[in-house]
């Protein structure tokens, strides 16, 4: 005779939030939050890649020709969007996630913030800076961990994802 499945408890709140009203983001709020977000770095990183891009005038950057090769254009693109990648992105995500509000512009449209998983609290730059390299790293190990992570929430007792997991945040619904 087979056994019956026992059922799975949900993990409870943590200890900082007992009596308390809080709750889990959902996976859509973050997925909202995360294409809104998406918008606000994505689009100074366009305008200063066009710009970049416009002032390659011909014969700029090569002396000999009268022309840029397409070569040189390409490396000069990826690194003006390497660098607003790694400056500009990091910035704006662990400046948000680890200042005051906890919480990026679409994080507060979505009305959810970062905190501490443990105590509540929020997780300052340097963790906020982690859970993004975090993210960053399992989507360039390979599109599956990366995909792994941004679906891990949905079936997480606390919905959290693997980065959340290894800089000990949870994302939570922010006050009204």
């Amino acid at each position: 005779m087979p056994y019956a499945p026992i059922p799975a408890k949900p993990k409870p709140a943590p200890a900082w939030a007992a009596g308390t009203p809080v709750v889990f983001a959902a996976w859509w709020q973050r997925l909202c939050a995360a294409l809104i977000d998406a918008f606000v770095t994505w689009g100074p990183t366009i305008l200063v890649l066009t710009i970049i891009d416009a002032a390659m005038v011909p014969g700029s950057l090569d002396p000999f020709a009268n022309e840029i090769d397409s070569t040189t254009r390409a490396a000069a693109m990826i690194v003006a969007f390497t660098l607003c990648y790694f400056v500009f992105f990091s910035a704006y995500f662990a400046l948000t996630n680890g200042g005051e509000s906890g919480a990026t512009l679409g994080k507060r449209l979505m009305r959810i913030r970062v905190v501490d998983q443990y105590d509540g609290n929020r997780i300052g730059p340097g963790r906020a800076f982690l859970r993004w390299v975090l993210m960053g790293v399992f989507w360039m190990a390979a599109y599956l961990p990366g995909l792994i992570n941004l679906l891990w929430p949905l079936w997480d007792p606390q919905r959290q994802a693997w980065h959340d997991k290894l800089a000990n945040s949870v994302v939570v619904t922010a006050p009204r």
